[in-house]
């Protein structure tokens, strides 16, 4: 009994001390740290699984999505529940889908709201602080980073936005409250690159 009792001690001092050293080797996340890590961004392609909750939905709607980003265009590819692509780009949001090749093509006008929203997704996923510092205040606990919007922003319909970051200062979740809906993003897979997107697409 005393032996098992012995060991099961071991086990869990042994627990103990390999989360206590994890956390110890985290790197703390800070705006410096950040805008170094992302300073070299040309590229990235993530997996994401979606978690959309709305009071116009009955129960949260969850899908899988295949992100790319480069400086040319933010690509969004959604593959299920359904298929369907929407394209980020200086001047257009383009949605078609996998299916079709029928597009539909919104311009995006300068100081429109689109306009906003575009800049604010692009600089979401690239990490582009300056963009991002324009319309929130940014704060740092951990491996947490908590955006809330500013008094005059364009997009103070978002209420927060909180970014879990790994121990390499890689995305892990970020959670948007917007003041209908929350959306909670999971990255499953995050690749970034130094040089544009390669040619052969995983």
């Amino acid at each position: 009994m005393m032996k098992k009792l012995f060991t099961l001690w071991y086990h869990f001092q042994l627990v103990v001390l390999l989360a206590t050293s994890h956390t110890a080797s985290a790197v703390p996340v800070s705006l410096e740290g950040l805008k170094n890590k992302y300073a070299n961004l040309e590229s990235l392609q993530a997996e994401i699984d979606q978690t959309k909750k709305s009071r116009f939905l009955f129960k949260p709607l969850k899908s899988q999505v295949k992100l790319t980003y480069s400086k040319k265009e933010l690509r969004w590819e959604m593959v299920s529940p359904f298929s369907q692509i929407v394209l980020v780009r200086d001047n257009a949001l383009v949605t078609k889908s996998t299916e079709s090749a029928k597009e539909e093509i919104t311009p995006i006008v300068q100081g429109s709201k689109l306009h906003y929203l575009s800049l604010f997704f692009r600089a979401l996923f690239s990490m582009d602080l300056k963009v991002l510092e324009k319309q929130f205040t940014l704060s740092f606990a951990g491996q947490v980073m908590t955006a809330l919007p500013q008094k005059n922003s364009e997009l103070s319909f978002i209420k927060e936005m909180t970014f879990v970051f790994d121990d390499d200062l890689r995305l892990d979740r970020v959670k948007v409250s917007a003041q209908e809906e929350e959306t909670e993003l999971q990255f499953r897979s995050l690749k970034t690159f130094a040089t544009s997107l390669p040619k052969a697409m995983p």
